[in-house]
């Protein structure tokens, strides 16, 4: 697989957030966002149905799904909106907190520890930052606390989360099991870099899109690609400061867990396919809102 094709998917993805903002204003985006979560709800049942007519059980070392880590992305970024807008749209509060269940439990049961570390995430950003409302930190903020009293004295979900999710179910003697291969990959990496530093082996597969944009491209254009990839997230980090506007934040909190996505998969936060294209839809809106504040 290479990067070039999702690449350019995203730059395309991007025009066109780019192009509409000046079409829609920018209050419309919780509208944008609750049609991707409904949409994340609807993928989300369809792979809860396949996992238990799977038959997988959670501390097998086989995956219930096989591309657990691209639609866990999915499933988290519309977790991302239900918590956000939570606090939005009160009527619809009920619906958000079991769609926002509904979307954790399926994650767990996918065990992608990729997405695992972006609900972190989410929750540090609900905790530190004022775009929530009180009582969904509140609400937050008990939960977390009634998790960490249930893993500390509770065995059986202790095991589960160190030996079934972080191990995977698999020896903890082999780190490179553990990583699902990336250890191997990372050894082999320097002596595959060096027969073609410059221009790069063209179309290969590592699981760490870091590395693999300078195993494909060379050094020149694995930079290009890396600092392709920080753009979502440079850009929010400066916007947030500057506009400190939902939009702006919603687009920060998805870089980050985008980026952290791609130390685990080959062509996030670009691909596979289409999997990442609301980030570049959302980072398109977001230039296009802002530069027109400006003009304003």
């Amino acid at each position: 697989m290479s990067l070039l094709k999702p690449i350019l998917i995203c730059f395309f993805v991007y025009t066109i957030g780019f192009n509409c903002c000046t079409q829609l204003k920018d209050d419309k985006i919780q509208y944008i966002c609750l049609a991707y979560a409904l949409s994340a709800v609807i993928i989300c049942f369809f792979v809860f149905q396949k996992i238990v007519q799977s038959g997988v059980v959670l501390n097998s070392s086989v995956y219930a799904y096989e591309s657990k880590n691209s639609v866990s992305q999915i499933l988290l970024t519309g977790f991302l909106i239900f918590v956000f807008y939570r606090k939005k749209i009160n009527i619809f509060t009920l619906f958000f907190d079991i769609a926002s269940i509904f979307l954790l439990f399926t994650m767990i049961m996918l065990k992608s520890r990729a997405s695992l570390l972006g609900i972190g995430v989410i929750v540090i950003s609900v905790l530190l930052s004022d775009k929530y409302k009180r009582n969904t930190k509140k609400l937050v903020t008990l939960l977390c606390v009634f998790f960490i009293c249930l893993f500390l004295f509770n065995k059986n979900l202790q095991n589960f989360i160190i030996n079934d999710i972080i191990f995977a179910s698999r020896d903890t003697a082999n780190l490179d099991a553990i990583s699902s291969g990336r250890l191997s990959m990372i050894q082999n990496f320097p002596s595959l870099f060096l027969e073609q530093p410059f221009l790069g082996h063209g179309s290969n597969y590592i699981e760490i899109m870091q590395l693999d944009a300078v195993l494909e491209t060379g050094i020149f254009g694995g930079v290009l690609i890396n600092i392709l990839a920080l753009l979502p997230l440079i850009y929010s980090i400066k916007s947030i400061k500057k506009y400190n506007t939902d939009y702006n934040f919603v687009l920060l909190i998805l870089s980050v867990i985008y980026y952290i996505n791609s130390f685990f998969e080959q062509l996030s936060p670009f691909g596979p396919g289409v999997k990442c294209y609301f980030l570049w839809l959302v980072y398109g809106l977001c230039i296009g809102w802002n530069e027109r504040g400006k003009i304003n």
